[in-house]
């Protein structure tokens, strides 16, 4: 899948964290979609412009989208008064999709995590107001990192300023809002499985999937949800995940409610390849 940084097992460098995340933008919006890079929040403005950079040079050269002129963007920084680095809402960024005349509009995070750190990025489609692709995932804290956390590469043993803790979100409303667990068993090459799922489904059709497999350590990752017209639908990639079987989650399946609503009953896919289906029950925390 992909080389691991030395000094953090399973993270990636910041510039295949980038080029990865374009990849999931460019395949997850339609062809064509004007697309407006708007802010990467974090500790200083060197490392969001890299990002931001870089997410533009990947999503130019991949050539699936319409990526907008970042030179308007600046002018409409200054008179909405934010910073690339800085932390926007959702609200206002999508304002700012609409002052720019964009389908779609990306944002993202960086969160520090013991001595690493996770690269979030998401892009939102402006009239829907809805999350269209998500990406998270751990980066090493290498010497590229660091330079542009301390603004200078022989800074590098600089203590690094700490992000600002990222506010909570909230849960979607109705009864598939909240996390929910269950506990997959399944059998595939000669071998049985058991993994530990939660499921956690936000406001915005964000999730959030951590899995236990009973062979390795946990891993966690962001994607999309949605329940319409009786179906279920959940895409979420794990880029720290342990087990090559399970690098990605993609469900799609008529559900039911059982239980007074706190039982929720889905036929998932439990590993890429996977030829069959899994009755499975999740129940509410």
């Amino acid at each position: 899948m992909y080389a691991a940084v030395p000094g953090n097992r399973g993270s990636l460098s910041l510039d295949e964290a980038i080029t990865q995340a374009a990849s999931r933008i460019a395949a997850r919006l339609p062809a064509g979609t004007g697309t407006a890079l708007v802010n990467i929040h974090s500790p200083t403005a060197a490392f969001s412009s890299y990002v931001l950079d870089g997410l533009e040079a990947a999503l130019v050269n991949n050539g699936a989208l319409v990526v907008l002129d970042r030179a308007h963007l600046d002018a409409i920084r200054a008179e909405q008064g934010f910073q690339a680095s800085g932390e926007v809402s959702d609200a206002s960024a999508k304002a700012i999709g609409h002052l720019l005349g964009a389908d779609a509009i990306i944002t993202g995070s960086l969160t520090r995590i013991g001595a690493a750190f996770r690269l979030s990025v998401k892009a939102i489609e402006v009239e829907k107001a809805a999350v269209a692709a998500s990406f998270a995932v751990d980066i090493a804290a290498d010497e590229r990192v660091r330079a542009r956390l301390t603004g200078d590469a022989g800074l590098a043993q600089s203590p690094l300023p700490a992000p600002s803790p990222a506010p909570e979100r909230a849960f979607a409303p109705g009864v598939l809002g909240g996390a929910w667990a269950a506990t997959v068993t399944y059998t595939a090459d000669g071998r049985s499985y058991r993994d530990r799922y939660r499921i956690s489904l936000f406001a915005g059709g964000v999730c959030r999937v951590s899995v236990s497999p009973a062979e390795g350590a946990a891993w966690s990752g962001e994607g999309i949800w949605s329940a319409e017209n009786g179906e279920f639908r959940l895409d979420c990639e794990f880029g720290n995940a342990a087990a090559a079987r399970l690098g990605s989650v993609h469900w799609m399946s008529l559900y039911a409610l059982q239980n007074n609503n706190r039982a929720l009953r889905v036929n998932v896919r439990p590993a890429p390849g996977y030829a069959g289906v899994v009755a499975v029950t999740f129940y509410k925390e």
